[in-house]
């Protein structure tokens, strides 16, 4: 037992060590999230169909982050269910981001497709996605078992992720096959430069999409990797699997919540009017966005929804 002493000190420093990066990770996402709905809130220029799906991810990841903070500190049934519920709305919220620009890029004109788009019925779409991802995992928490939730959350997400890469690919190629017209004399239409416009748009903001599922997957791939072994396991008990591999589980609860927080550095790093809207509230003043930034990403939507 004393030759062993020494690893098992290193063991339970090491899991320390990531408990309390796990609960600065939480804190921090928290914070970032909340700011990120307040700069959406404030700015005209931000509140508009193009972002809604970049504001419904951060309010998600903001009700993430705050259920994992009370069930740290109260703990509870529901608490466990809402933050399972949360994790499969923020892999659907990234999934819709697709089907939404697919949407975007099939329904011509696109005054058509503002028409049929509307910001009620996306308010719908996010509230289903609530809806559904609740009656999956209440039934689970409080008549199933922690073993069978462990499987079947991770399966889940697996499956909203394969299904989301492969609408980004098809957006991508439907993007690429894009012709843009030939200059002429008597100019271009207006028809084609709204879809100009409209390719630009979806090819921005889905580039900024594929960045949040790559960290989506690096993220979440290890912790789903530990359910997995959990569940294959003969016990079904983390404690049973070893030393190594409660490090491992603790090293990917760290990983996992850690998609909260990386999100908002992605708006700033990609979205220039959340800068701009950002430092406006910092500086306690406001600047119109640039016209090069204006036009790398403002859409058709920002007109119409402006023009009403």
């Amino acid at each position: 037992m004393q030759i062993h002493a020494p690893e098992l000190v290193m063991v339970r420093e090491t899991l320390y060590a990531l408990t309390i990066a796990g609960y600065t990770v939480v804190g921090v996402a928290l914070l970032f999230n909340l700011v990120v709905i307040v700069v959406f809130l404030a700015s005209k220029q931000l509140r508009i169909k193009y972002y809604f799906f970049v504001f419904t991810l951060a309010l998600t990841d903001a009700v993430s982050a705050a259920a994992l903070i009370l069930l740290i500190i109260i703990g509870g049934v529901f608490l466990r269910a809402l933050l399972e519920i949360s994790h499969t709305v923020l892999r659907l919220n990234v999934l819709f981001v697709a089907v939404n620009r697919l949407l975007a890029l099939m329904i011509t004109p696109p005054a058509r497709y503002d028409t049929m788009v509307t910001l009620g019925r996306m308010v719908v779409v996010y509230v289903l996605m609530w809806v559904v991802s609740a009656l999956i995992y209440l039934p689970l928490t409080y008549t199933g078992s922690p073993l069978t939730i462990r499987f079947i959350q991770p399966l889940i997400g697996l499956v909203i992720l394969t299904v989301a890469a492969i609408l980004y690919l098809v957006v991508f190629r439907k993007i690429a096959s894009y012709r843009p017209p030939l200059a002429s004399t008597s100019g271009i239409s207006e028809k084609d430069e709204q879809t100009g416009t409209r390719i630009r748009q979806t090819r921005h903001l889905m580039i900024t999409f594929t960045l949040i599922l790559a960290v989506s997957c690096l993220c979440w791939l290890p912790a789903a990797v530990a359910s997995f072994m959990m569940y294959f396991s003969s016990s079904g008990n983390a404690l049973d699997l070893g030393n190594g591999f409660l490090v491992y589980f603790r090293f990917s609860a760290l990983f996992a919540i850690s998609y909260s927080a990386i999100n908002p550095f992605i708006y700033w790093w990609r979205l220039a009017e959340f800068r701009e809207a950002l430092y406006g509230m910092i500086c306690c003043w406001r600047t119109k966005p640039s016209a090069v930034s204006a036009e790398a990403s403002i859409s058709m939507e920002t007109v119409v929804e402006q023009a009403k």
